[in-house]
């Protein structure tokens, strides 16, 4: 929820994560560090990027549980909604040194992106196989280019073709004037054909954002395309 609002039982969240289980995903949900100034494109900044440390710290503390949690550390994919997908995209496609160099190189007082929330694997970065994007964002796709496609994750997006939260072309979040532009998922779908790396995107028609809170067909349209694409992803 905008880095504002949100916890990670929060509705539809349960219902998504049983039914991705029940077709044989180990599904973990998070929470992150939320909260920032409004009215400042640098305190936003600053949400997003602690964002991303506690998604990297969760992701560690799976991969070293993975015994007990019967994980297969290969094939981990991420999937966020709106703030959690901006947060996810950015770990899965950004490396540290994308992220300092684009913007984040004023917030050095935060530590790198694999220094917070536990000691597990620190500092190390662990592949990402694919991202399930629901109405999400990234701030910068240049950086995407000069990169090997096979090394980088598939993606399968879901926005709202009606969704000015999270515009799917390019535009502020929230219509704010005091964020960054952001590239939303449409956007995203035309670089990653550009370069060779497999992905999807279906515009649900007439939805604006997050319209899985509040159409049961909506979350399982997506549960069960997004299901169909990992496992195809996976070879399975």
């Amino acid at each position: 929820g905008a880095f504002l609002i949100g916890w990670r039982s929060q509705p539809p969240i349960p219902y998504m994560a049983k039914r991705w289980a029940k077709t044989g995903f180990v599904v973990a949900s998070i929470d992150h560090r939320k909260g920032f100034n409004v009215v400042s494109n640098r305190s936003a900044a600053r949400a997003v990027y602690r964002s991303i440390q506690d998604l990297n710290a969760a992701v560690r503390y799976l991969v070293q549980h993975a015994e007990e949690y019967r994980i297969d550390v290969d094939n981990i994919i991420l999937a966020g909604s709106s703030s959690g997908s901006i947060s996810a995209l950015h770990a899965a496609y950004m490396k540290p040194s994308d992220l300092l160099e684009v913007i984040f190189f004023k917030y050095k007082d935060l530590g790198s992106l694999y220094s917070s929330g536990n000691e597990f694997l620190k500092g190390n970065f662990i592949p990402i196989k694919a991202v399930i994007n629901l109405w999400g964002a990234m701030f910068d796709l240049a950086s995407l280019d000069g990169k090997d496609p096979k090394q980088m994750p598939a993606l399968i997006s879901f926005h709202g073709a009606m969704d000015y939260i999270v515009h799917h072309e390019y535009n502020r979040p929230l219509l704010n004037p005091f964020f960054m532009k952001f590239y939303g998922s449409s956007k995203i779908h035309e670089k990653l054909n550009e370069i060779g790396v497999p992905n999807k995107i279906y515009y649900l028609k007439e939805q604006i954002h997050e319209p899985a809170i509040f159409l049961r067909n909506s979350r399982d349209f997506i549960v069960n395309k997004s299901s169909e694409f990992v496992a195809k992803i996976l070879g399975l």
